[in-house]
């Protein structure tokens, strides 16, 4: 019950972003040791400060994790990417 509330006032309070797959994992931890308001305030500042564009719907900070990933796998781990190619 508490999940559902703290997903979905977030997804009011920022309809841009609304609700995006994996925040239910975040918010659910953050419920486990912290209150339904602070859980709501630390999901909002996770989402907006510490990960802008993870949970955003064009999930533009995850792609260009992945593409960063994607240059430096060859460069870091040579033989992992020998593996991977």
């Amino acid at each position: 019950a508490a999940l559902g509330r703290v997903l979905r006032t977030y997804a009011l309070w920022q309809p841009t972003v609304g609700y995006c797959q994996g925040m239910n994992f975040l918010c659910g931890v953050l419920l486990l040791i912290m209150s339904e308001a602070d859980a709501f305030w630390l999901l909002a500042a996770v989402v907006e400060d510490v990960l802008p564009g993870f949970y955003h719907p064009s999930l533009i900070g995850v792609n260009t994790d992945t593409h960063t990933l994607h240059d430096l796998i060859p460069i870091k781990l040579p033989a992992v990417w020998a593996t991977l190619e």
